[in-house]
């Protein structure tokens, strides 16, 4: 079972700056494969798979790139793979006789891209849970309002407005269900 846990965290305006930034190229990264994904498509009639996406990014990372944790960029190219498989889900449901919009994947504006993702490293709480320490970014203050439970999966750094928030993704225990007759 997976369990997610939010708290509020408070960076400097060092680490807040920080944080926009790799918001921007993650943004950037995510825009710049999607065009990538079109132009492949129209000019061979061929789609770019993430892993093509992948080697692309590791053979061409620019000087922001390089300054944001590579399982950052990883997750952002797995995000917009997610999106084209939604996508096609929804045309196959669609051509089922399913009344739903396909809606294929768009451009993010900055109003639409408002989070990211350490999916397996990159993060980690200090001993004492008053603050996280996100690679390329630093020790930013935490509000641990209530404990996690199991093993810490994954950490989203999420900006609501002008708050920023993580989520830790917590992989529980599965504990057997007993029926009572």
């Amino acid at each position: 079972m997976v369990k997610a846990f939010k708290y509020r965290i408070y960076p400097t305006p060092k680490q807040e700056q920080l944080l926009e930034q790799t918001l921007t190229t993650c943004r950037f990264l995510y825009n710049q494969s999607l065009a990538n994904k079109k132009d492949t498509y129209k000019e061979t009639k061929k789609s770019l798979s993430y892993v093509d996406l992948a080697n692309i990014l590791s053979e061409n990372k620019n000087e922001y790139q390089l300054s944001v944790h590579s399982q950052v960029l990883q997750s952002t190219l797995k995000r917009l793979d997610t999106s084209f498989q939604n996508f096609f889900r929804r045309v196959r449901e669609k051509k089922q006789g399913k009344k739903i919009k396909a809606g294929f994947p768009r451009f993010k504006s900055k109003n639409r891209y408002n989070s990211f993702c350490y999916p397996q490293s990159g993060f980690r709480l200090s001993n004492d849970c008053k603050r996280i320490n996100l690679s390329k970014i630093g020790n930013i203050k935490l509000r641990y309002s209530r404990p996690t439970e199991g093993e810490i999966k994954t950490c989203i750094v999420l900006r609501d407005v002008d708050q920023w928030y993580i989520i830790l993704t917590c992989q529980l225990e599965d504990k057997p269900y007993i029926f009572n007759n």
